[in-house]
């Protein structure tokens, strides 16, 4: 019976040591960082660079709210100061710089350098060389469709397929322009279509060859709304290949998976600056 007694005393006093809050846990702080992203191409009609800076996990936050920062930054490419587009930041607390091409065209084969700068000091930049070739070999192969059960609404595809540049270490991605009247206002609606993480592709394993496969763009009874329709593929270096890929890995609505490190060419800062081209084919 002794020996009863000391086990329960003992079972006591292990559950009350487990609902103590332990509060001397001494958490590293850490700083917010400028944010850079930069996406620069040939076949675009402006430059642009969209600035932020990020929230630390720990310590102060005081980015969510102090937007004062901004007026001291100037932005260069190569060189070139980019005039700030907007004074407040837009729903993702981003800041716009931007010039149109005529005054400061992207040229293929040449690397640019974007510099974040605060009273002539830099404080974080990114480079990238612009891809040389566009990759002007797709085509458009017809349309799919995909009907559940009883359902009587449809999920429909535009089918394409390109050839792989041989011998060289190509990144692609797909995407679509999409134009519909809307059933319910009966006003036209443009739609810019990026596909989920499978539709990145490098061609290992594929070179020289044709790489074909289907890109979802409307979800209706029928296609009768559709107005109009583009694919484009993107020749993208590797960098805008691999930064993009990790982000979608992280964006699923999956509780149990695991963060991912996401790639970055920013020095001392974070985000991405990389380079594409693009060739679009219409289709509708």
């Amino acid at each position: 019976m002794k020996k009863h007694w000391i086990l329960l005393l003992l079972i006591t006093a292990l559950f009350s040591s487990c609902e103590e809050m332990v509060t001397t846990i001494d958490v590293p702080g850490s700083e917010s960082h400028y944010v850079l992203h930069s996406y620069l191409s040939p076949e675009d009609s402006v430059v642009m660079v969209l600035v932020n800076r990020s929230t630390p996990v720990f310590g102060e936050q005081t980015s969510l709210t102090d937007t004062s920062w901004i007026t001291h930054v100037k932005l260069y490419i190569n060189g070139f100061e980019l005039p700030r587009q907007t004074w407040t930041e837009d729903q993702n607390g981003n800041f716009k710089f931007q010039v149109s091409q005529s005054l400061f065209p992207i040229l293929p084969g040449e690397t640019y350098k974007v510099e974040l700068k605060i009273d002539g000091v830099t404080e974080c930049s990114g480079s990238c060389t612009i891809p040389l070739q566009t990759n002007q070999s797709m085509v458009f192969s017809g349309y799919d469709s995909t009907h559940y059960l009883d359902d009587e609404y449809y999920s429909y595809y535009a089918i394409y397929s390109f050839i792989d540049a041989i011998g060289e270490g190509n990144f692609y991605r797909v995407g679509a322009e999409l134009g519909y009247i809307d059933s319910w206002s009966g006003d036209s609606v443009w739609n810019i279509i990026y596909p989920e993480v499978e539709y990145f592709m490098k061609d290992i394993d594929h070179d020289g060859q044709e790489i074909s496969g289907r890109i979802f763009y409307y979800y209706d009874s029928s296609r009768d709304s559709v107005t109009s329709l583009k694919l484009t593929l993107y020749t993208t270096d590797e960098i805008y290949y691999n930064y993009h890929r990790a982000i979608l890995s992280q964006n699923g609505d999956d509780p149990f998976s695991e963060p991912v490190i996401v790639p970055t060419n920013i020095e001392n800062g974070l985000g991405c600056v990389a380079a594409y081209r693009k060739f679009t084919v219409t289709v509708l």
